[in-house]
């Protein structure tokens, strides 16, 4: 551990004398400009130099900042007339962090000598601007979708990834066609009709597209919202398609049924209850007819609103004033609910569980006699 601060301790200590010689060089220069009375240049290159304000280069976060970094210094260097002999020792003299580290490594596998500046852009563009992170950067330009990034978003991601693939972006269409392809798919189906002049404009229009589609959706979820009341609320978990409840699903109309049907099959169980079998085949016999003629099993009247839960949705009632019944003739309701028509199918499932009764009656009445 302690040799790990020492050796930290040194380099810092390396870097610190390494900054104070490069400033000692540059006030020699400037010393010598002003002794020699360069009237081209009046003032200190090194003044001059400052003067554009040259930013520090540590390290880099997108592989070409630091070409940016180098383009941008060496312009600076032109504009204050630094000649070509002391662009390293000016350019140098703002690196910092992992940078400067590399420049000491560079400069002493160089054994100290003289490095011209073309050398040393070369070194640099290589160490910093790997060519495997360009060729990551330009394939990752080429898949781009705009995904769950806004417009906005996906239009800065876009002009950051173009600068790795400029043989793929060197005109406007080429440009313009690769950003629509990377928009959603319902943007491009609109705006690929439309001959925009340049990218700036079909940004734009993405951007209001961009817009409008988030408001019809927010628009649509609070009327959804709205028609979800109590009673529509079961009807849209009803549906199987997610809207609202068809009148395909409405419960069936109910049936009339004459209130004594259940009542005879009763007496005829309570009368002898050594029939209890026979009697309450007779009453399964009924109810099936029932549940034929009356799918929800009320005897409610047929004019009612029927309720089949607790949730269910109650159905009008038709209009039935002008129906004739094919049974009886008689207008007010349909065949299927004509009383005449229920009562005789009641009568006819009745009889057959009276007539044996009956006959079982008179052969007790018969057995009793023939004993005495």
């Amino acid at each position: 551990m302690m040799q790990m601060l020492e050796m930290m301790m040194a380099d810092r200590e390396a870097e610190r004398a390494e900054r104070q010689a490069n400033i000692a060089a540059l006030q020699q220069i400037a010393q010598n400009n002003n002794g020699h009375g360069n009237h081209d240049h009046p003032g200190s290159k090194l003044k001059n130099f400052q003067n554009t304000n040259p930013t520090i280069f540590n390290k880099t976060e997108e592989p070409l900042d630091a070409d940016d970094w180098l383009q941008t210094m060496e312009n600076n260097l032109e504009v204050a007339g630094v000649e070509a002999n002391e662009k390293v020792l000016f350019a140098t003299h703002y690196l910092a962090g992992p940078a400067r580290a590399w420049w000491t490594s560079t400069r002493a596998l160089n054994g100290g000598q003289f490095m011209t500046w073309e050398d040393f852009k070369l070194k640099f563009s290589k160490y910093h601007v790997p060519q495997g992170l360009i060729k990551k950067m330009r394939d990752e330009f080429r898949e781009l979708k705009q995904g769950r990034m806004s417009v906005v978003e996906y239009r800065d991601r876009f002009l950051t990834l173009s600068r790795y693939a400029p043989d793929e972006t060197d005109t406007n269409e080429k440009r313009k066609e690769r950003f629509l392809n990377g928009l959603h798919d319902e943007m491009q189906t609109v705006l690929v009709n439309i001959p925009f002049a340049e990218l700036e404009a079909l940004v734009d229009s993405a951007i209001q597209m961009e817009g409008k589609l988030h408001q019809a959706n927010e628009n649509r979820k609070r009327r959804m919202m709205n028609q979800n009341g109590p009673n529509n609320a079961q009807k849209y978990r009803n549906n199987s398609t997610g809207g609202f409840a068809s009148k395909y699903n409405k419960p069936p109309a109910q049936t009339y049924h004459p209130s004594n049907n259940n009542n005879n099959n009763n007496n005829n169980t309570n009368n002898n209850r050594n029939h209890n079998n026979n009697n309450n085949s007779n009453q399964n016999n009924g109810n099936r007819t029932n549940n034929n003629n009356h799918p929800n099993g009320n005897n409610n009247h047929p004019n009612t609103a029927p309720v089949t839960g607790s949730n269910a949705v109650p159905v009008n009632p038709k209009d039935k004033s002008t129906v004739n019944c094919y049974e009886c003739g008689v207008v007010g309701h349909f065949s299927n609910e004509c009383p005449k028509k229920l009562a005789r199918i009641a009568a006819n499932t009745a009889a057959p569980a009276t007539a044996s009764l009956r006959s079982r009656r008179n052969q007790n009445n018969n057995n009793a006699a023939s004993t005495t």
